[in-house]
């Protein structure tokens, strides 16, 4: 069975390897992870503006990467004027 590593950016420690059937399994794997990190982790997401994984295997080839990324909308603020 095939080992997967999943390094979220900026993550300075060695990823574990976790052992899957395959690439969608490690996909589908990833998606869940990544949204546990967005649920755990959210005002720290919003500060950075973004959360990044990779996923590579036993090799240390990348085979995909998860870039979510947040922004704020320029806020306009518009007077209008009230009618007398």
């Amino acid at each position: 069975m095939p080992t997967f590593h999943f390094n979220v950016h900026g993550d300075q420690s060695p990823a574990e390897g976790v052992e899957l059937a395959s690439v969608a399994d490690a996909k589908n794997t990833a998606a869940r992870y990544v949204a546990r990190l967005l649920t755990d982790q959210a005002p720290s997401f919003w500060e950075a503006g973004h959360i990044g994984l990779s996923v590579s295997d036993e090799t240390g080839l990348t085979l995909f990467t998860i870039e979510i990324l947040g922004t704020d909308a320029p806020a306009i603020r518009v007077e209008v004027p009230h009618p007398q």
